[in-house]
């Protein structure tokens, strides 16, 4: 652990003559430094292109002109696939970057859910997963150190709700506002995974409203069952009610309360399907009005 801590520190105090690098989470370029055990990489933090019409900037910090494959993006020699960090889904997640020479300007962050650790991932994928700053109102940090000076960056940046993968890679980007009106920037790339929790997790499957929008919710209805006393259910749980009695059958005439002069003469009186009403238990009115409702509209 202290050899791992001084190696670490004696990697940031050699890139004081350099320009910067992401080292939280770790990018490819500097995991040498992490304590993985990687050969040292030469100017690991002067990872520059110059973009020119026709001849964009590679997505990890590769030379325009670097004849592929590009040695920081997959298939390369540093794109080894090792992820360096693992997180949660949604999750604030610390940043730390090493300006070691500033040339001004603002870093951003991007994500691809890449999942192809061989294979280059295309900057159209980073695109789509830009990364928000926690406590600022751009995507934007800002390196505020005079030009040619040091800054140590920390910030917090929130990765997108929805988004998991096995191999995600984190895009930091900069371009150099000393040298403008030409397009010069520094960009580093980390390996990373992002895992779903337990209430978001779609490991299953899409939830059923999301992979069929237009279909309509279905609620259960009783449907008598004239092998026991309990009603049934299609669709949904079943709930369960003491002493239920099945619906009359269609062809039945329909009963007539004792209030309104009893039933007609040889009419058989059907059983009562709740206890009795002159002292109903606050548990009996509540089987007697789901009888009544099983009874009356089921």
């Amino acid at each position: 652990m202290l050899f791992t801590a001084l190696l670490v520190l004696a990697g940031i105090i050699a890139q004081t003559e350099s320009h910067m690098s992401l080292q939280e989470p770790p990018a490819r370029n500097v995991m040498w430094r992490m304590g993985f055990q990687l050969p040292p990489h030469a100017d690991d933090d002067y990872l520059i292109c110059t973009e020119s019409r026709g001849a964009p900037c590679p997505p990890c910090g590769d030379a325009a002109d670097t004849p592929p494959p590009h040695p920081h993006e997959g298939g390369g020699k540093w794109a080894t696939g090792i992820i360096t960090r693992s997180y949660t889904m949604g999750q604030k997640i610390k940043v730390h970057v090493n300006v070691t020479r500033s040339h001004g300007g603002f870093l951003e962050f991007k994500l691809c859910p890449h999942n192809k650790v061989s294979k280059p991932v295309s900057q159209s994928c980073l695109d789509a997963y830009p990364l928000e700053v926690i406590g600022q109102r751009s995507r934007k940090v800002k390196i505020s150190a005079p030009y040619d000076a040091p800054e140590m960056l920390t910030f917090q940046l929130q990765l997108p709700v929805g988004v998991t993968c096995d191999q995600c890679v984190l895009q930091m980007s900069n371009t150099a506002e000393q040298f403008k009106p030409q397009t010069i920037m520094f960009r580093n790339c980390a390996d990373i995974a992002i895992e779903g929790n337990a209430k978001t997790s779609f490991a299953a499957g899409q939830p059923e409203a999301a992979r069929d929008v237009n279909r309509q919710p279905v609620f259960p209805r009783i449907q008598p069952d004239p092998r026991n006393s309990q009603p049934s259910f299609s669709g949904g749980h079943a709930l369960l009610f003491p002493n239920a009695q099945p619906a009359p059958p269609a062809t039945q005439p329909p009963f007539i309360s004792s209030r309104f002069g009893g039933p007609p003469p040889g009419f058989p009186r059907p059983q009562p399907s709740f206890p009795d009403p002159s002292n109903p238990l606050p548990e009996q009115k509540q089987h007697r009005f789901f009888t009544d409702r099983q009874l009356h509209f089921g």
